[in-house]
């Protein structure tokens, strides 16, 4: 097989779906429009090198405006304004990732994200929502989908099993007397550090497309700011992916709905809330008083967690050959891109005048 040749091969839909961010069901007969153009398509399309375009005309022009245009950058500005970002961000990474431009796009978002902000306020770098932020912590989650499942996974359900309560806040624990409480924080303390040390012993599993992500995350932010490189790792890692798989773990396939107790979420929240305080290098203060017999586990564990970021920040330089290269396109997201420029035409053209971003390929034709 040549370099440049277009493989086309047809694949079982994956039935366990994705982390997040699935087109709803709702807009079935939005994507459904769509198909009519694309008539006797496989399913799945794995490119190893897409110079040789794919016969369909429609394919054709849609990747060449993905590739060549300012198609992504004028969709991803009206993303996070009108609320799509869930369903769209993911859809994009695919496909920027199976057409090998998704790092030279991240990269040029991140780099923005930072020549723009605030010089006085670079703590909160890549901690609000933004475009640049939205997409790298979307790609992150994507890229980790094995390590959550089969990884990440065993550890939140074996939380799970403890069925107690822990109450260690005062306020609303009201008749619970201080020995109580003490005894609540110890055992909190018990599970954060099992879980502390289960995330340690398991993150070199993390594939290839995480690290390097992470990797490139500290690369930028170090050439500006190398005081909070680390800390901007750890808080993407942890607050991007770690926690909200503890604080929901529905949203990640690890529980169904439903089936997490509210013992069980208030308790997986305080270890959440916990790991991500020690990542952000941190400790709980006056507003959260209730917490701070949890310092001393913070303590204990801020040389191991410095350990973790440094590895997940520098692994994939260690590593002297890896693939960084999703390489497969699902017809799904084509169709529900295409979906979303056709209704959103308007803010696409009224945010290219605005922003004095050339329109450099023909919407009605992508969107006909």
């Amino acid at each position: 097989m040549s370099d440049n040749e277009v493989i086309l091969e047809e694949e079982e839909e994956d039935t366990e779906g994705r982390i997040e961010g699935e087109p709803k069901e709702k807009e079935e007969n939005e994507i459904e429009d769509y198909r009519s153009r694309f008539q006797k398509i496989p399913s799945i399309y794995k490119f190893s090198n897409v110079k040789k375009k794919v016969k369909n005309s429609a394919y054709d022009y849609f990747f060449q405006c993905v590739k060549e245009t300012n198609l992504i950058n004028l969709v991803l500005k009206i993303a996070l304004d009108e609320d799509i970002e869930k369903e769209l961000f993911p859809v994009i990474f695919y496909i920027t990732s199976a057409l090998d431009i998704y790092p030279e796009l991240i990269t040029q978002l991140m780099e923005k994200e930072i020549e723009n902000h605030p010089k006085n306020d670079y703590q909160s770098l890549f901690r609000e929502q933004t475009i640049a932020t939205a997409l790298l912590a979307t790609s992150i989650k994507e890229s980790s989908r094995p390590y959550i499942r089969e990884v990440l996974r065993p550890i939140v359900l074996d939380l799970c099993q403890f069925k107690t309560a822990l109450e260690i806040d005062p306020h609303t624990t009201i008749g619970t007397d201080n020995d109580h409480i003490y005894k609540d924080s110890i055992k909190l303390i018990e599970l954060c550090s099992k879980t502390f040390n289960y995330i340690k012993h398991t993150i070199p599993l993390l594939s290839n497309s995480t690290f390097y992500l992470l990797n490139l995350t500290y690369n930028l932010i170090s050439d500006h700011y190398p005081e909070i490189a680390l800390q901007t790792v750890g808080g993407m890692f942890f607050l991007r992916l770690i926690c909200p798989c503890l604080v929901f773990p529905e949203g990640y396939g690890i529980v169904k709905l439903g089936k997490l107790s509210k013992t069980n979420r208030r308790n997986l929240v305080l270890i959440s809330k916990t790991l991500q305080t020690l990542a952000n290098g941190t400790k709980f203060g006056e507003k959260e008083q209730y917490m701070k017999g949890l310092n001393q586990f913070i303590t204990k564990f801020q040389a191991k967690m410095m350990e973790i970021l440094r590895f997940i920040a520098f692994e994939i330089e260690n590593r002297k050959s890896y693939e960084y290269h999703f390489g497969v396109i699902n017809e799904r997201d084509v169709f529900y891109l295409l979906s979303k420029v056709r209704k959103y035409k308007k803010e696409i053209l009224k945010e290219a005048e605005s922003s004095g971003t050339d329109i450099d390929f023909d919407i009605d034709q992508l969107i006909s």
